[in-house]
């Protein structure tokens, strides 16, 4: 009786461990994704609203750097665009 719990228990851990699929980031584009989507929900918890308006301009800032570094949308970023871009005080 505890032979046959012993060999059931065993296979369920074997089954846990081997038979559901990986949780873990597949690419560091995944980590990256959520690692943008945790700085933009702690900036939303700021209750300061100065840190908050700072936290969001730096967020704004990171992103025109990584469309500017895009060669699809480096002709769309310009000098106009950045400015009403970095005026914004809310983020999507």
């Amino acid at each position: 009786m505890f032979f046959a719990r012993g060999i059931a228990l065993y296979g369920g851990i074997i089954f846990a461990l081997y038979g559901l699929r990986d949780n873990g980031f597949a690419d560091d584009k995944a980590a990256k994704d959520l690692q943008r989507l945790i700085v933009r929900k702690e900036a939303a918890a700021l209750t300061d609203e100065d840190a908050k308006k700072a936290a969001y301009k730096q967020i704004r800032a990171q992103r025109i750097a990584a469309v500017k570094g895009d060669k699809r949308y480096k002709s769309s970023v310009t000098a106009e665009f950045q400015k009403s871009y970095a005026e914004k005080q809310w983020l999507r």
